[in-house]
């Protein structure tokens, strides 16, 4: 399957609102297989011109279980959720999903970071000095 440009997207998606074709279709066309051309025609269709901009983001833990309890409560698929949500892979909500059908609402709370073993350069210079001049 060949890389597309954001520009390819945009315009593969267009082409599909504009004209008569059949996502099959169209797909073949572009090697592509269709369930990606559907994406991206729901990407266009939420975000318009800026559907294939993501901006780097790391996802809050209440933003992860939002986009969870809407696929639960309106009955979207993954991939639906993802172009509302303008999350650039679907994958990354289906990860989420599991996550939280495995572990609840606790599933995202963040992690609790574990003591560091390092000892600073104080405490081992004063050590240092200890052993050197004992009193």
């Amino acid at each position: 399957m060949p890389k597309f440009t954001k520009e390819d997207k945009l315009i593969a998606a267009k082409r599909y609102i504009d004209e008569l074709f059949s996502y099959r279709e169209l797909a073949q066309q572009l090697g592509v297989d269709d369930s990606v051309l559907r994406y991206w025609v729901m990407l266009v269709k939420h975000h318009g011109d800026q559907a294939f901009v993501f901006p780097y983001t790391n996802y809050s833990p209440a933003f992860k279980l939002r986009v969870i309890q809407f696929i639960k409560e309106s009955n979207y698929s993954v991939r639906e959720a993802s172009a509302i949500f303008h999350i650039p892979d679907p994958c990354m909500v289906r990860r989420w999903k599991r996550k939280w059908e495995t572990c609840g609402d606790a599933a995202f709370n963040p992690k609790e970071k574990r003591p560091s073993t390092m000892t600073s350069k104080q405490n081992k210079t004063s050590n240092n000095d200890k052993a050197t001049n004992p009193s």
